[in-house]
């Protein structure tokens, strides 16, 4: 008898996780849709990449489907399902491991006093920098105010969609904070990051110290990048990026490395 309870128990138990399931998956999809809205409302549907939390919220919305009417177990031979499922804890573990090593960017200052500090470019509307540029270029104006021999190198090309230079933005901007202009100096070639960091080279002198200014999701990758092209010990400043477009940019950036990493331009370690 104790055994039967014990079994019916056992069964209960397996069913109360099965219905858990597929409310967990409705949750992650509701988060992902709301998410997705409030991102693109927030910053004006400018980045193509942040439409990628509608496609994931569906995902999920079919996933909590198949969870609730058991349609994998229905389809699918056991085998597979627990390959599979091998198959994505892996693929989880891996994403974390380069989110950790994303997050150990944040907060990353310059261990020394440093000659140049290059920021990188971003998006710039009608001539003036946007709000993630701005948060970058005022990590460099601190940084510049407190180190007064140091130079900064403003790096961007201009887009299809800009209509100047988003050096020249970046420099007038600098400017109006009181950075004067024989400080700067502009290198208006670049489309990508890779790119901002292998032309502001050419500013640079030999020997010198660098670092490399960003936002702080940025960071990992960018000291990374500057390492592979020939940087001597490039060091990191970090901007803080807005919260509410936090989780958008570590996904992103998640894609950014993996595609420098896989194309040679940069190495997973060491971390620092």
């Amino acid at each position: 008898m104790n055994k039967e309870k014990k079994k019916e128990e056992k069964q209960e138990k397996k069913q109360e996780k099965k219905g858990m399931l597929w409310k967990i998956w409705l949750v992650l999809a509701i988060v992902c849709l709301a998410y997705f809205v409030g991102l693109n409302f927030y910053t004006g549907f400018t980045n193509v990449f942040y439409m990628i939390w509608l496609p994931a919220g569906i995902f999920f919305l079919i996933c909590a489907w198949m969870a609730k009417t058991h349609f994998i177990k229905r389809v699918m031979p056991g085998w597979l399902t627990i390959t599979l499922g091998i198959v994505m804890g892996i693929l989880l573990v891996f994403f974390l491991t380069i989110e950790g090593f994303i997050l150990s960017g944040f907060y990353k200052t310059p261990a020394e006093d440093v000659d140049y500090v290059i920021v990188l470019g971003a998006h710039v509307t009608n001539g003036k920098p946007s709000r993630v540029l701005k948060k970058r270029l005022d990590a460099a104006v601190e940084y510049a105010g407190g180190h007064k021999d140091v130079k900064v190198i403003v790096s961007g090309g201009q887009g299809s969609n800009e209509t100047t230079t988003e050096a020249f933005a970046m420099a007038a901007y600098l400017e109006e904070k009181g950075i004067e202009r024989e400080r700067i100096l502009l290198e208006e070639k670049s489309t990508d990051t890779n790119e901002n960091l292998r032309f502001s080279k050419e500013f640079v002198e030999d020997g010198a110290r660098v670092a490399v200014v960003s936002n702080d999701f940025h960071i990992y990758r960018a000291v990374h990048l500057a390492r592979n092209i020939g940087y001597e010990d490039p060091q990191g400043l970090g901007a803080r990026d807005e919260m509410g477009t936090l989780p958008a940019n570590l996904l992103r950036e998640f894609f950014g490395v993996m595609k420098d990493w896989v194309c040679g331009n940069m190495k997973l370690f060491p971390l620092w």
